[in-house]
């Protein structure tokens, strides 16, 4: 069983820089975390197998830069739901919560208000990211593609075989480009 992520694992490295002193930058960090841990919670109560990052010793992907980020950052995109606190990716190298989140995830994802990269772009972890992401980008449900320029960013990783489950459109896609209803 996983251990839930807490706020000060989110704010990681950068938990002493002035901007994640700020209320509303830490509602949004509390907020974030606490949908994440009960997403996780509901994949390990159906038998998904969630695990640690040996790096950051905790649930967050990466070396320190998979939850929260400061704006003046030059990691991620500049408008990157880690730079307000909204987003975490979820350590996943096996790729478990993101087949779930496919399959059984959607319902719970839409009562959070949590959004997801699509994994062709992620290819261990899950960003989670609580409130929807930007316009423009390609869209279903709550699955979305966190490129507008796909030549440049190309996908990381194969397709799952779960995205048929989930309506979501493997790369290239096979749904116009935009937000669907």
């Amino acid at each position: 069983m996983h251990t839930p992520i807490t706020v000060e694992q989110y704010l990681g490295p950068y938990k002493d820089h002035p901007q994640m002193q700020s209320v509303v930058l830490l509602g949004n960090a509390r907020q974030t975390v606490e949908c994440v841990n009960e997403f996780c919670s509901l994949a390990e109560a159906d038998g998904v197998e969630l695990e640690d990052n040996p790096a950051t010793g905790n649930a967050i992907s990466g070396n320190g830069n998979g939850g929260a980020r400061p704006s003046d950052t030059t990691v991620g995109a500049i408008l990157s739901a880690h730079k307000d606190l909204r987003g975490l990716d979820r350590y996943d190298p096996r790729r478990a919560l993101a087949k779930w989140a496919l399959t059984y995830g959607n319902d719970h994802a839409q009562r959070l208000d949590l959004y997801f990269e699509h994994p062709q772009w992620t290819r261990s972890w899950l960003h989670n990211q609580w409130g929807a992401p930007g316009d423009g980008l390609t869209r279903w449900n709550v699955w979305f593609v966190p490129y507008a320029d796909l030549v440049k960013n190309p996908p990381t990783c194969a397709a799952l075989v779960e995205f048929a489950t989930a309506g979501v459109s493997p790369y290239p896609f096979t749904e116009p480009r935009g937000r669907r209803s």
